[in-house]
């Protein structure tokens, strides 16, 4: 659902809480002096020169007040996925143990991203919006730069048609695995190119010309965990203005649940160093090529050498038999969807096991697909069929099993 929801919502420039701020108490809808916002003129031609790509026209910008930016939100979900088939979605997450407690999906959703997103580029409009316009100049013009990213994706692999693309065939079958792997791929690119800008522009230094230094960095980006993440946040609590949304924001990040806040992380963190190995290996040439090769999987950008080898580690379909008896004694089909590998790695961390074994148990995925059913009297239950690599990876997950004794 998550993963499904931040493709139809756009792809939103959502920034590292603890890197924004805003000051004063300035409406957020009033037009900005000129000269707060960045001159995109410029940093077109520096974000096209990093990326080695150049811009076709001009990208407008706007501000947007989060009172709208929550409006638009709140109608594309439920356009998309209606309350009735949030709550559906919820009963099978809640029996799998993917949601600890029950909550309501996609208020938790919005709030998250209106309180941590700075900006997000919309393609169908091909503008992007600050969220947060009274952010300090540097953190404007890094937006920014992340948002260019995105037009850039936009106006040479169209962004429109790679989300229909991926959305394809998922009228039965959610595959949310998918999904992620698009937002790793779109997210991590604009977060390493706006990385790379940002270091250049506070430090003068090219990181991409140092590959060791370039790849050390996003490597220890990428294996940070979420709660380190958000601990490393809540540290700079204190330095935030009193009333300020980055006091707000901090202090609201550790309650958004792991299910909504793990994916978002990820597809940035992780996607950035997916990037830079497809670089190194492949060139920006190569990365541009992956827009018509898409990954097909979270495996696939979670391991980088998953998909840049020449026998590439493509997932392998799991079927489930129709299972009609069921439906003849009053059980419904609630849902329906393929989890891929970072998605189960995160249930067995919300089930309570260490990181390092979450980790360590769903490397070597290969497939899977989940069900759950549901009766009127509120019985619900749910199958999880899986398909690893090896036996041996087989025999990692299935210790996994005792954490769920009731299913």
């Amino acid at each position: 659902f998550v993963a499904a929801f931040a493709l139809l919502a756009l792809f939103l420039g959502v920034h590292l809480v603890a890197q924004e701020e805003k000051k004063g108490k300035e409406d957020p809808t009033e037009s900005p002096k000129s000269s707060k916002l960045p001159d995109l003129a410029a940093l077109q031609q520096e974000v096209g020169k990093i990326r080695d790509l150049a811009f076709k026209k001009d990208v407008p910008s706007a501000l947007q007040s989060e009172k709208d930016f929550a409006a638009m939100l709140r109608a594309e979900l439920e356009k998309s996925f209606p309350k009735e088939r949030q709550d559906e979605i919820q009963r099978g997450l809640l029996r799998l143990g993917m949601l600890k407690e029950k909550i309501d999906l996609g208020e938790e959703f919005i709030s998250a991203i209106s309180s941590q997103a700075a900006a997000y580029y919309d393609p169908k409009s091909d503008c992007f919006y600050y969220l947060m316009g009274d952010m300090p100049e540097e953190m404007l013009k890094t937006t920014a730069a992340h948002e260019l990213v995105h037009a850039l994706q936009d106006q040479h692999f169209d962004l429109g048609k790679l989300i229909a693309s991926v959305e394809e065939g998922m009228e039965s079958v959610r595959n949310d695995d998918r999904i992620l792997a698009l937002r790793c791929l779109v997210e991590g690119e604009a977060t390493y190119v706006h990385t790379l800008w940002q270091v250049k522009s506070q430090t003068g230094i090219d990181l991409s010309t140092n590959k060791a230094m370039e790849e050390m960095t996003f490597r220890n980006v990428a294996s940070l965990e979420t709660a380190t993440l958000v601990q490393m946040s809540k540290a700079m609590e204190g330095q935030a203005p009193p009333g300020s949304s980055m006091e707000k924001s901090l202090k609201g990040l550790d309650k958004i649940p792991p299910y909504i806040l793990d994916p978002l992380f990820a597809a940035y963190m992780k996607g950035a160093y997916f990037t830079l190995k497809t670089r190194h290996a492949a060139g920006w040439d190569g990365v541009s090529k992956i827009y018509a090769d898409l990954p097909e999987s979270s495996e696939q950008c979670l391991h980088p050498e998953k998909y840049l080898e020449k026998k590439r580690d493509r997932p392998t379909p799991v079927a489930l038999p129709d299972m009609a008896y069921l439906n003849d004694n009053g059980w419904k089909l609630l849902d329906s969807a393929i989890h891929g590998e970072l998605y189960l790695r995160l249930l067995l961390t919300v089930q309570g096991l260490k990181s390092k074994e979450s980790k360590a148990a769903t490397e070597g995925w290969d497939g899977d697909l989940y069900r759950a059913y549901g009766t009127k009297e509120g019985g619900t239950l749910v199958v999880l069929a899986t398909t690893w690599d090896s036996e041996e990876d087989a025999k990692e997950w299935a210790p996994s099993g005792d954490l769920f004794p009731t299913l």
